[in-house]
């Protein structure tokens, strides 16, 4: 899962929809210094980020599509994975959600200009780009998805060169989009259930138009 997806699956507590925005850029244990570190519900947000990563590492409908992938994209298909997600969810918001796409991202950017200090600060130059540039709404067009691929593959040369593949990718686009249509609503009944645990899941200050 990529950002749009990590944040339509963290309820409506602010704080914890950054620490799961922010899941990325915490590494390592969340051990007693950490804790200490963080305010509860953004710490909440970083354990709801690694449970969605998990789940989604570990199914079998993720696990055949990566295999689909790689020999297109080599050590770079659960990358491609998480960003062709996105773009499904993007396509299919109003599947799951009640909200328009674009109503669900400008609450989003509204929750982000309030509360983007407690993101870690080698993190806030990509989200501002995100944020300035309207990627989470742009992820709907297939161009973006192109064009996120082909920057990540100059910045990252271990992935190989993505810029030949998109073709392959898109010639494929209805198989790997059912994929995800199979896969995300229970991976949605999943972190419900996982913020109901907690008891979290509501915002301190009312409704952020986020669910």
């Amino acid at each position: 899962m990529n950002f749009l997806a990590h944040i339509a699956l963290s309820g409506q507590n602010p704080k914890l929809i950054m620490g799961n925005f922010s899941g990325d850029y915490v590494k390592g244990k969340l051990d007693f210094t950490k804790k200490m570190g963080f305010d509860p519900d953004f710490l909440d947000g970083l354990r709801l980020h690694r449970f969605i990563d998990h789940l989604t590492d570990t199914h079998p409908i993720v696990k055949e599509m990566i295999r689909q992938l790689r020999g297109h994209y080599g050590r770079g298909a659960s990358i491609v994975t998480d960003i062709a997600f996105d773009h499904f969810l993007a396509r299919n918001f109003n599947r799951f959600y009640d909200l328009s796409l674009r109503d669900f991202v400008n609450g989003f950017y509204k929750v982000y200009s309030e509360y983007s200090d407690l993101i870690p600060v080698e993190m806030r130059p990509l989200a501002e780009s995100l944020v300035e540039n309207d990627w989470l709404f742009k992820y709907r067009e297939w161009e973006t998805v192109e064009r996120t691929l082909k920057s990540m593959a100059r910045r990252y040369t271990f992935l190989g060169d993505f810029s030949r593949s998109p073709t392959m990718f898109k010639e494929n686009l209805g198989t790997f989009e059912a994929y995800f249509l199979e896969f995300y609503p229970g991976l949605k009944r999943e972190c419900e259930r996982f913020l109901a645990g907690r008891g979290v899941g509501e915002s301190e200050g009312g409704d952020l138009e986020l669910s």
